[in-house]
């Protein structure tokens, strides 16, 4: 083993990490360790290319879906990037819940003003 990439941290990230519980901020920790570790060759259900070096780590804290953009530099280094926290779906969509009423819907749907 070559040994663990170094991880830095852009100011996006960094500010998100300290607003996380406890619980959350270990989940995070645990990834962001096995990225470190397999940066390389760790994939899905972990990681996903989106184009040229840019990767995301995916994965859930409780139920929302969060995505943290990151690239691996030279000098076995990555760099997180960004976070995308992930809406959940909505009703009726495919691996949407069912809230079971119109109500619940217009409830989680934005308003839009014409």
């Amino acid at each position: 083993m070559a040994g663990l990439y170094e991880v830095e941290i852009e100011p996006e990230v960094r500010s998100w990490l300290a607003q996380l519980s406890d619980r959350d901020f270990g989940r995070v920790d645990f990834l962001v360790g096995l990225l470190a570790g397999h940066a390389e060759d760790l994939g899905e259900p972990y990681t996903r290319h989106l184009a040229g070096k840019v990767r995301e780590l995916r994965f859930h804290l409780l139920r929302q879906q969060t995505r943290v953009t990151y690239w691996l530099v030279p000098g076995r280094r990555v760099i997180l990037l960004a976070v995308f926290p992930q809406d959940p779906p909505l009703p009726d969509s495919p691996g949407g819940p069912c809230l079971g009423s119109a109500e619940a819907l217009r409830s989680r749907t934005r308003r839009v003003s014409p």
